[in-house]
């Protein structure tokens, strides 16, 4: 009986082992696997889209990862669906990433575009790690005009809401730009 209790161990022991080596149990994915990162942010909306993307991509294949953008997939902007269509590839893209890295710099207004404050709120809501970068560390407050409203005075660079949204998953960190929210990930991606 003894014999057989220890063969079985060790036998457990050894599947485990193997198990571990072939897949990360942090993250739940296998190592060698290219970790993805879904790219948020109002950059979709510039004339040049095509060629910046292009060189925010070349950035994170630099440090291994795979990224992920709106509009990776064509879409007829003539289709009847074509807003319906987008949503659903950059929800799924979000969905299918490890990480978000998302451009808050204030657009059309005095805070981020509305679009990626979903896509920061959604990757949040599932768990994942979202580095934010803005070109414009000014303090919120000082944006808004008076209107009559109280408006939050915590010395932030947008609402709290948008800030702090990845806190418990250990991202507090609010990078100065794209490469410095690259380099930020690179380093919590191997810790």
């Amino acid at each position: 009986m003894k014999l057989k209790y220890k063969l079985l161990l060790l036998c457990t022991s050894v599947c485990l082992l193997a198990f571990l080596k072939k897949n990360d149990p942090i993250n739940g994915m296998n190592p060698t696997q290219k970790k993805k990162v879904y790219l948020a942010g109002p950059d979709v909306f510039r004339l040049d889209f095509p060629e910046y993307i292009l060189t925010l991509k070349n950035l994170l294949r630099k440090k291994g990862f795979e990224p992920l953008a709106p509009l990776d997939n064509p879409v007829d902007l003539n289709d009847p669906e074509a807003s319906l269509i987008i949503y659903k590839g950059c929800v799924d893209a979000i969905r299918q990433s490890d990480y978000v890295i998302a451009n808050i710099t204030p657009f059309r207004g005095i805070s981020v575009d509305p679009g990626t404050a979903y896509e920061i709120g959604f990757a949040d809501a599932l768990g994942k790690t979202v580095i934010l970068y803005t070109k414009d560390p000014s303090v919120y407050k000082t944006r808004v005009q008076p209107d009559g409203l109280i408006v939050e005075d915590f010395d932030l660079v947008d609402n709290l809401m948008i800030v702090h949204n990845n806190s418990s998953y250990g991202s507090k960190y609010l990078a100065k730009s794209f490469e410095d929210a690259v380099n930020h990930l690179a380093t919590l991606s191997n810790q």
